[in-house]
């Protein structure tokens, strides 16, 4: 006669019988393995960690970043370079690019110059082709006084090479503001292919010269200010959606734009000279 004890019974059994089963079975395996083995240690630290190059290129999105410094920086090797300091010379360039296919970011920082003299450096000289400069400052000591220049520093805030024709061509400037150089920016080869693109120039002689015309018709000036400067203040192929203001004592007020198109902009003072006008008051 079957019994809910006897029942009871048959299954705690049971469950004894399959624990020892799997104890066992636990023994076989692991005296099979062997024992366990520890991991290794880990390697040198220092070996394996990535260099401060690497880290700066990883934190500046792998563009190779340059110190401030009071002497001349120069890039000499092609590739994106960021300026991570203010650099402040003497009678010296700033920055010289010698290299081809360069851009330069300065990153809100300021090139200046100690001097009050003028002579042949610059903030920027471009000797190399496919360039691109943006976002900083470039500050001489020459101020616009009552139609008078004075004071000294650099001789052009940014200029490109001029003896080797094609070198210091294929520019793009952006984003700059440039104070106090006897030119804010020049270059001259009329097959340069130049642009120059929302920049502010500030007590300078002339403001933005992009080769002469009529054969440099294909370089650009966009979305500029030329305020305060004694010469002529921006020739360039076509001028668009600039303001101009010129003030000097020469007996015969220079051109505020000399352009072969000029497309809505602003003169308070100074001529425009322009083979064809749009849009201007």
């Amino acid at each position: 006669m079957w019994s809910g004890k006897t029942h009871s019974m048959t299954a705690k059994h049971r469950i004894l019988t399959a624990g020892a089963l799997a104890l066992a079975g636990f023994a076989l395996y692991s005296n099979a393995a062997g024992p366990l083995t520890p991991p290794a240690p880990p390697g040198d630290p220092a070996a394996e960690m990535p260099s401060l190059t690497e880290l700066q290129r990883a934190a500046y999105q792998g563009r190779t970043p340059l110190a401030g410094s009071t002497g001349t920086v120069t890039i000499s090797q092609p590739g994106s370079y960021v300026l991570t300091g203010n650099i402040t010379v003497g009678q010296v360039d700033g920055i010289s690019i010698t290299a081809d296919d360069v851009t330069l970011d300065l990153n809100g920082f300021t090139i200046s110059t100690t001097s009050n003299t003028g002579g042949p450096y610059r903030g920027i000289f471009v000797h190399g082709k496919n360039t691109v400069i943006r976002n900083g400052r470039i500050k001489g000591n020459y101020e616009n006084v009552a139609g008078e220049l004075n004071g000294g520093g650099f001789a052009a805030g940014v200029e490109g090479n001029f003896n080797t024709s094609g070198n210091g061509s294929n520019v793009v400037c952006e984003d700059l503001q440039i104070i106090g150089c006897q030119h804010g920016i020049t270059f001259y080869w009329t097959e340069g292919n130049y642009s120059v693109r929302r920049c502010n120039i500030h007590h300078c002689d002339s403001g933005i010269s992009l080769a002469a015309l009529p054969a440099g018709v294909q370089n650009t000036v966009s979305e500029c200010q030329v305020v305060q400067c004694r010469g002529t203040g921006i020739t360039a192929g076509l001028v668009k959606e600039c303001y101009v203001m010129i003030n000097t004592t020469l007996p015969s007020p220079p051109d505020a734009i000399y352009a072969a198109m000029a497309i809505g902009c602003r003169v308070s003072s100074g001529n425009v000279n322009a083979a064809n006008r749009y849009n201007m008051p």
